[in-house]
């Protein structure tokens, strides 16, 4: 503290450094000194002197006992002294737990989790051919994708009201009905078009698998989920690698069957005793279930885009499905750096007293976050086109470069939307979504663009505009917190 330093009494008359000695100060005896030394801790941080005078009271000091003992008339006489007397320098707060603290390992494991199904999808890919296949498979992607965010943020939702018991209770009960939902939705599909049973049972599969899947990384079961990926993963594997062989057929299809069959048993384990206070959602609670779910939908239909719009005008990009397995696995790098970004501006709330400094603070976070994570989705699907190039698939050079930076774009507007849904961000995120994927639709099919080339157009904007809006809504103090 400089010699010049000034601070106001509770009368509004400054003090300063050196003690002021009016000659109407009454004389220091000998006990002054002593005073002084034991309640300067408490003055240095003092708010202002009545703290100070209770504190004097506390120690027993009566206005009887501060005259006989001091000369000052009463307690707040003597603590305006001590205040005028002590420098101020308030102990700074204990450092808070970091609640956003990053986990390498389980993001990576979840990246792995998020694309390793996706090995078994060559091995169904003979039967994913024909309208009427594919219609089941889209149905199926939407509304597991809609269930399973909707499930996801009840889920932890009631987790983060310290009510574990009311979670598992919801994920058990979600799941049923999302699993209903799913099984009508395909047997209406079915009716409407009729598909080969095969089909149609693998795309019920994979709705069921991605809504077991969903209770158990809720409930933070990844080693669960990894084991029983492993019948179905290592046989796809195993299948590709040897060629395809026709006796390999029926054991894979059965490790597969294995692998969804241990998910929904694991998942009916972990919420099979949720304990009391289980309860239906309350109609806030749906309401706010509304846009992830609304995400969700939106989110299927930009990632299945490509493929379901290829297969029908005839142009397949053989790209689209390699590409979809570094995109699945870059949404562990993805939730990394959402929570690096939800770190910084934690530290920033402590750090910061003016709102526009926190308000540039929080931008250029963001920004740092989205180019962190664009940085490594480049690098994973760079290394996949990579390795189609090598196997001398016949492609068009500036086709390939269209397709990862479309898949790129495509990244870059998921995690921009996931970071706006992780801080509720109201309808404005799968709205968005919906007119990218309503963009895509009408350049394929009014304009005839090649579905690759909407898809970079659509999700670029996308991106962007997510982005705009983002860094205007999450660089106020009230979004965080």
């Amino acid at each position: 503290m400089s010699a010049g330093a000034v601070y106001l009494s509770v009368n509004g008359r400054p003090f300063t450094d050196t003690p002021p000695r009016p000659s109407a100060t009454p004389l220091q005896p000998d006990g002054m000194d002593e005073l002084r030394r034991r309640m300067t801790p408490v003055c240095e941080s003092a708010v202002d002197a009545l703290e100070i005078a209770a504190a004097l009271e506390a120690e027993g000091l009566s206005d009887q006992a501060v005259r006989t003992r001091y000369g000052y008339p009463d307690v707040f006489a003597l603590a305006e002294h001590l205040y005028g007397w002590v420098p101020r320098r308030p102990a700074e707060p204990p450092a808070l737990p970091e609640r956003w603290r990053t986990r390498p390992a389980e993001h990576v494991v979840h990246g792995l989790l998020y694309a390793t199904p996706a090995v078994c999808f060559p091995v169904a890919a003979p039967l994913l051919t024909g309208t009427a296949t594919l219609v089941g498979f889209l149905v199926s992607t939407l509304v597991s994708w809609a269930s399973s965010q909707a499930l996801a943020h009840l889920g932890y939702a009631r987790a983060g009201r310290l009510d574990p018991a009311g979670s598992l209770w919801i994920l058990r009960a979600g799941t049923a009905v999302a699993l209903g939902v799913l099984w009508v939705a395909l047997a209406t599909s079915a009716a409407l078009v009729p598909a080969p049973t095969a089909g149609m049972v693998f795309a019920a599969g994979q709705g069921t698998y991605l809504l077991a899947a969903t209770v158990l990384l809720v409930c933070g079961r990844n080693r669960w989920l990894l084991l029983c990926l492993a019948p179905g993963v290592l046989g796809s594997t195993g299948f590709l690698l040897l060629g395809r062989p026709a006796w390999l057929t029926q054991p894979v299809w059965w490790a597969l069957g294995a692998s969804l069959a241990a998910t929904l048993v694991c998942a009916v384990v972990c919420t099979a005793r949720p304990g009391p206070g289980g309860r239906s959602p309350a109609r806030h609670e749906l309401r706010d279930a509304v846009p992830p779910a609304l995400f969700g939908l939106a989110a299927a239909g930009l990632l299945t885009f490509e493929v379901v719009a290829s297969q029908l005008t005839g142009r397949l990009s053989y790209l689209a499905p390699l590409l979809a397995a570094p995109l699945s696995v870059s949404m562990g790098a993805a939730e990394w750096n959402l929570y690096w970004y939800r770190r910084r501006t934690d530290r920033l709330l402590c750090t910061t007293r003016d709102p526009e400094e926190f308000a540039a603070g929080a931008r250029r976070a963001l920004l740092a976050a989205t180019t962190r994570y664009l940085a490594a989705a480049a690098l994973l699907i760079a290394a996949m086109a990579g390795f189609a190039a090598i196997t001398d698939r016949p492609t068009r050079h500036w086709m390939t470069l269209v397709s990862c930076a479309a898949f790129l774009a495509l990244g870059g507007a998921l995690f921009v939307a996931l970071l706006l849904q992780a801080f509720g961000t109201s309808l404005v995120t799968p709205l968005a979504a919906a007119a990218a994927l309503g963009i895509e639709v009408a350049l394929a099919a009014v304009v005839d663009v090649d579905p690759v080339a909407a898809q970079l157009v659509a999700c670029a904007a996308l991106t962007a505009g997510l982005l705009g809006y983002a860094g205007r809504v999450l660089s106020r103090v009230t979004q965080h917190g």
